[in-house]
């Protein structure tokens, strides 16, 4: 449940920068944005959009593990891995425009 939950929020991130563009996306979430591709930019394409097909990398992992858990059995350490330094760099991202409106403390 943690590693579907984590690469949800992901996916809402990257859906958030992608529907933004990269000309109206705040430099806090452009920075966090390129870090999640680059992490996974030798799984995705290179012609598309590199934000919406790393949304579909981490979209894919989170249906299936929501579809077909067991298919991912054997995988579930490199599963936990990947999806705790995303979940990082998703909670790293929300810091950041908190602290960019103010309202962190």
């Amino acid at each position: 449940k943690f590693c579907r939950g984590a690469f949800r929020i992901v996916t809402a991130l990257l859906d958030m920068a992608a529907l933004l563009g990269e000309k109206r996306r705040p430099r806090e979430v452009q920075f966090h944005v390129e870090m999640i591709v680059a992490g996974v930019q030798d799984s995705i394409s290179k012609e598309a959009d590199t934000v919406l097909s790393a949304w579909m990398f981490f979209d894919g992992y989170a249906r299936g593990l929501e579809d077909r858990p067991s298919s991912y059995a054997g995988k579930i350490d490199k599963l936990r891995s990947a999806a705790l330094v995303a979940f990082r760099d998703a909670l790293a991202c929300a810091h950041d425009l908190l602290e960019a409106s103010g309202f962190a403390g």
